[in-house]
């Protein structure tokens, strides 16, 4: 359970704090969950609407394979969303349990969507933008834990992919953090 849903948060070690010098913020994101919005067919629709989009969209990205998020998304829902930038490579397990640190809301593929419909232009051209969710919560596919993220890349052919939770993150890699807003 995050420190968020478990009301353990200390505003203090939240969002705007730079509290490790291994994630350089270097970005901020403002999203609203729009009205009508449906969490259980929010990526199968985002796929129809979006997927030629992307030069790759991996098959597995589904509401079948994320349908056990730490948050539910509704409508009207805000986040203030941190883009933090890695300086050192690192076991994804630290990078959650940096997220946690500061407070973050985990929204894994559904927050991720919101982001790029919302804000495309503002995450950084080249890197991988990942969206954590709680550990226990990222599906498994093809054997491997999987974390969410998309990339765009200035010559097109951006992705929509999974990252492979064992094998860590690497410099250059960037985490959303969501906070919530009031």
């Amino acid at each position: 359970m995050s420190m968020v849903a478990n009301g353990l948060c200390d505003q203090k070690r939240g969002f705007g704090v730079r509290a490790d010098a291994r994630f350089k913020p270097v970005g901020i994101i403002e999203i609203v969950v729009p009205e009508g919005y449906d969490h259980t067919s929010c990526l199968n629709s985002f796929r129809k609407t979006h997927g030629e989009e992307f030069e790759h969209f991996h098959h597995e990205i589904t509401d079948r394979n994320f349908n056990r998020p730490t948050v539910m998304l509704f409508s009207g829902f805000r986040f203030v969303v941190e883009v933090l930038q890695l300086q050192a490579k690192i076991p994804s397990d630290e990078g959650l349990d940096f997220l946690s640190s500061r407070c973050a809301v985990f929204l894994g593929a559904q927050g991720l969507v919101l982001a790029h419909e919302q804000s495309n232009d503002q995450l950084l051209i080249g890197r991988r933008c990942l969206s954590f969710d709680e550990k226990e919560t990222l599906p498994i596919i093809d054997g491997y834990r999987r974390i969410p993220f998309m990339c765009s890349y200035s010559t097109g052919g951006d992705e929509f992919n999974l990252a492979h939770f064992d094998q860590g993150l690497v410099v250059g890699d960037c985490l959303l953090a969501f906070h919530a807003l009031g």
